[in-house]
């Protein structure tokens, strides 16, 4: 018989893995060696979000007071959000302008995401309750990505999370999401049966697999979960090969990479999408192992406008389009913050009670072999990738 102790460890490895039972708050991604702040990470390493922030409802001078309260003020004057409620199919391309970079800029013209169309969730239960703005290509890009998914594996629903204030600027758990270019969006998972189930905050081990923890103190009524590849798959293709949007980054543990790679591979997706894939995908200083983070590039519209700046890298690939744009790249100034520990996490209460930050005695073993787990795929690991640090 084996010690009890392997077997912990063994139903670790096959999906351990701790969870809320809702898309979280959490720990974030590096842009350029950049913290992200928070963004969906388990409640096990998550910062004390503080309370919502207010609900503006279209509102102009509160959102332009709320980013000026806590970072520079806007370089410009800037548009008045869209109305909630707005179609973005219907909007101009000039409609939504960034401003800035995604670590310092601001929104003009933000565009609401829909919350009512068939395949999309907007999640309300993101970690900034008013982070539902975006650029208009980057809103009619997951509505179209989104559709896709949807019509082709009918009953898919993506879940957003945070993409930019109303009017961009600094944004509680993140370091970048400021300028309308970044958005959050949760895996689409299946349950123990193969049969696709809503999308919650659970980071993934190796092999794709996770499970929410509803009571700490026992492990029978933990919920398996698995990532669902095909249709995560399929909108991140859809995503990269919209022509509007421009994908600059997408922020993803390594090994899920790995996984959403052999699912290329199995549908035989185009080899050029599957390159592009390849090089924009890095595992940021925190894992992304509950959701991916995607970053597009500059308009030219926007570059045109002189306000829009982009973060590093920047591919060949955009450097030919922006040849062919007649324009020059435009960078965002390296943003570095102090380094040194981080600083302790606080639990949010959720449901029943929260989760610690660290094991506790009456934390069942599965859960507590986790959160020593976890930390052999935290770190960046050395790809020798030439876009990834």
């Amino acid at each position: 018989m084996r010690p009890r102790w392997a077997w912990v460890m063994a139903t670790a490895l096959a999906g351990a893995v701790v969870a809320l039972a809702f898309a979280p708050a959490a720990l974030g991604d590096d842009d350029d060696d950049d913290d992200d702040g928070a963004e969906n990470v388990p409640v096990t390493f998550l910062l004390d979000a503080g309370p919502p922030a207010p609900n503006l409802d279209g509102g102009v001078a509160s959102s332009v007071a709320d980013a000026s309260a806590t970072g520079p003020t806007p370089p410009v004057p800037l548009a008045p959000p869209h109305p909630v409620g707005t179609d973005p199919m219907t909007l101009d391309p000039g409609a939504s302008t960034s401003v800035g970079g995604p670590n310092t800029g601001f929104l003009s013209g933000g565009v609401p995401l829909p919350s009512d169309i068939p395949g999309l969730r907007s999640n309300t239960n993101r970690p900034n309750r008013d982070g539902f703005y975006g650029t208009v290509e980057m809103v009619r890009s997951l509505v179209r990505a989104a559709a896709v998914v949807n019509a082709e594996m009918p009953g898919s629903e993506l879940t957003v999370n945070d993409i930019a204030l109303p009017q961009g600027g600094r944004i509680r758990h993140h370091g970048s999401h400021q300028s309308g270019r970044d958005v959050d969006v949760l895996f689409y998972l299946h349950d123990r049966r193969g049969r696709p189930r809503p999308a919650v905050g659970v980071p993934l081990d190796p092999q794709g697999r996770g499970y929410v923890f509803n009571n700490l103190a026992s492990g029978g009524d933990d919920v398996r979960v698995k990532l669902d590849a095909r249709r995560t798959w399929r909108f991140v293709r859809a995503m990269l090969e919209d022509e509007e949007a421009a994908v600059q980054r997408v922020y993803v543990v390594e090994h899920l990479r790995t996984l959403l790679l052999r699912e290329a591979r199995r549908q035989r997706a185009p080899a050029a999408v599957r390159r592009r894939f390849e090089e924009s995908t890095c595992q940021p200083g925190r894992p992304h192992d509950d959701h991916l983070h995607l970053r597009l590039y500059c308009t030219p519209d926007d570059m045109r406008d002189g306000r829009c700046t982009d973060s590093a890298p920047m591919y060949p690939w955009r450097r030919a389009q922006l040849r062919t744009a007649g324009l020059d790249p435009a960078m965002q100034a390296r943003v570095r913050r102090p380094r040194g520990p981080r600083p302790a996490a606080t639990p949010r209460r959720r449901g029943g009670g929260g989760l610690p930050a660290a094991a506790t005695p009456t934390m069942h073993e599965r859960a507590r072999t986790f959160l020593a787990l976890r930390e052999t795929w935290s770190r960046p690991p050395r790809t020798g990738r030439s876009f990834c640090r």
